[in-house]
């Protein structure tokens, strides 16, 4: 049987697979890459949208801390620098004193405190040399408890300048009241 090359029929026969196909894949290759390019668009640009974000917050910031400087500047270059030192010198002195060991200087105190002597206040006063001002004062059962009290602050390398400001014992009882100042020196407590 041999073809005919001819199309005989009424209405002729058109082949659709093959454009319709190659149109599809076209459409769909363009529908893919649409897609593509939006879900690149949205995560991209969210990326871009927060850089941009956070340079323009840096450059704020940047602009802040310049103006900040500059205002440092003027007052560095102006005469209130003096002041500054007067007041640094108040901090490091302020300083000084918050070194202080209160712990430390109440384990002292106690160190030398008989066991018939009670006190009644503890006055210490920081002095600008860095030594501290104390004021004993308290009550003695009997008043030789006080004498020992005297003699340990004496005897201890961590006291200085003690006196007996006052002494009175109490009529029809074997309490003595007493003061003493003293001067307490922290440092020599760490000495070897």
């Amino acid at each position: 049987m041999k073809r005919l090359s001819v199309n005989l029929a009424t209405a002729p026969f058109v082949n659709r697979v093959a454009p319709v196909v190659a149109i599809s894949a076209i459409l769909g290759a363009a529908l893919l890459l649409t897609l593509f390019n939006l879900t690149s668009f949205v995560l991209l640009g969210t990326e871009y949208r927060t850089a941009r974000n956070v340079l323009k917050e840096q450059g704020q910031r940047l602009d802040a801390l310049k103006k900040d400087m500059a205002e440092k500047e003027k007052i560095l270059q102006s005469g209130s620098v003096t002041s500054l030192s007067e007041e640094a010198k108040f901090v490091a002195h302020l300083l000084e004193t918050k070194r202080f060991s209160w712990t430390r200087f109440l384990a002292d105190v106690e160190s030398i405190k008989p066991y018939g002597v009670m006190f009644q206040a503890v006055t210490p006063s920081v002095t600008p040399e860095g030594a501290v001002a104390l004021n004993l004062r308290g009550q003695a059962n009997p008043r030789s408890e006080m004498l020992k009290l005297e003699q340990n602050l004496f005897s201890s390398d961590l006291f200085r300048e003690v006196q007996l400001s006052s002494e009175q014992r109490q009529p029809g009882n074997p309490l003595t009241d007493f003061s003493i100042t003293c001067t307490y020196l922290p440092e020599a407590s760490h000495a070897p």
